[in-house]
C-alpha cells in the first residue's frame, strides 16, 4: 500500500494535469506522443505500482505512439526515448519522483499544443474537398502557429479561437476536437491560424518542428541530465551530451 506521502505525490500529479484546461479536455489520444512520457507513464507506474511492470508501461507508451499520425522517423526515435525512459526506471536509475517531475514540466512546455496542432495538419487536412493547394495553406498556418508556440509567443490557451473552427463544446462549455471536420470547417482553421501569425508577425514560411528532438530536451533539461537521447534525424547529426557542470567537456561532474 501507498505511503501517505506517495498518495500526496501522487494527488499532486493528478491536480497539475487538471489544471492543463479547457482545450485540453478529450485531446489525450491527440497528444498521446508527448503525454506517454510524462502524465501516462508517472500515472501508469504510480497507481500500478506491483501490478505493472517496466516491460508493460513500454509496450503501453509504444501502442499510444503508433496511434499518433507522425512520421514513421519520429516515432522511431521516440520509441527509441521509451526504451531509454523505462530501462533507466527498471535500473532505479530513475524514479518515481523523476517521472513526476517531467510531468510537472509539461504544465507550461510547447510541446503539448504543438503535439496537437501536428496531428491536426498531418490527419484532418486529408479531408475530401480540400484543394492540394488548401492543404498546403492549412499545413504552412500550422506551421506558423507552432514556431510561435515554441518561440514563446503563444500560450495554450492562445489557441482557443484557433482550434474552434474544427471542434465542438460539450455541455460543461469546454472544446472537444472534431474527428471529421468538413472542408469549410477546416478553411477557418487555416483562416484564424494565419490570421494569429500574421498579428503576431510569424514569418510566412515553412518551420518543421522536431518533436523527438523537442522531448529529449525536455527530460534532460529537467532530470539535469542525460537520460535520454533521440537518435538524429535522416541526414542529421547526433547530439552532444549535455554540460550540466559546466566545465565544457560534455560530462555532468560525476565522473565515469
Amino acid at each position: 500500500m501507498p505511503s501517505i506521502n506517495q498518495t500526496m505525490r501522487r494527488a499532486n500529479i493528478q491536480k497539475a494535469w487538471r489544471g492543463r484546461g479547457n482545450i485540453l479536455v478529450g485531446c489525450l489520444a491527440v497528444l498521446g506522443v508527448i503525454v506517454v512520457l510524462g502524465i501516462i507513464a508517472a500515472l501508469v507506474v504510480w497507481m500500478n505500482w506491483r501490478g505493472w511492470t517496466a516491460s508493460t508501461m513500454n509496450a503501453g507508451m509504444k501502442a499510444v505512439v503508433a496511434e499518433t499520425k507522425l512520421p514513421a522517423e519520429q516515432v522511431g526515435r521516440i520509441n527509441t526515448q521509451i526504451d531509454q525512459l523505462t530501462e533507466a526506471f527498471k535500473n532505479k536509475t530513475i524514479g518515481i519522483e523523476d517521472l513526476a517531475k517531467v510531468a510537472q514540466a509539461l504544465q507550461n512546455h510547447p510541446i503539448l499544443p504543438v503535439g496537437m496542432l501536428e496531428y491536426v495538419a498531418v490527419s484532418h487536412f486529408q479531408a475530401a474537398g480540400l484543394t492540394d493547394e488548401e492543404r498546403a495553406e492549412g499545413r504552412l498556418a500550422v506551421q506558423r502557429i507552432q514556431r510561435a508556440l515554441i518561440e514563446g509567443q503563444m500560450v495554450l490557451n492562445d489557441l482557443e479561437a484557433i482550434i474552434e473552427p474544427i471542434s465542438q463544446r460539450d455541455a460543461d462549455g469546454d472544446l472537444q476536437p472534431m474527428q471529421n471536420p468538413t472542408a469549410p470547417q477546416l478553411r477557418l482553421f487555416t483562416q484564424e491560424a494565419t490570421k494569429k501569425a500574421d498579428e503576431l508577425g510569424i514569418p510566412n514560411e515553412p518551420y518543421e518542428v522536431d518533436i523527438a528532438e523537442q522531448i529529449e530536451s525536455l527530460i534532460n533539461g529537467t532530470l539535469g541530465r542525460q537520460v535520454v537521447n533521440a537518435p538524429p534525424a535522416s541526414g542529421g547529426r547526433a547530439l552532444p551530451a549535455p554540460d550540466h557542470d559546466g566545465d565544457g567537456d560534455g560530462t555532468d561532474g560525476q565522473g565515469g
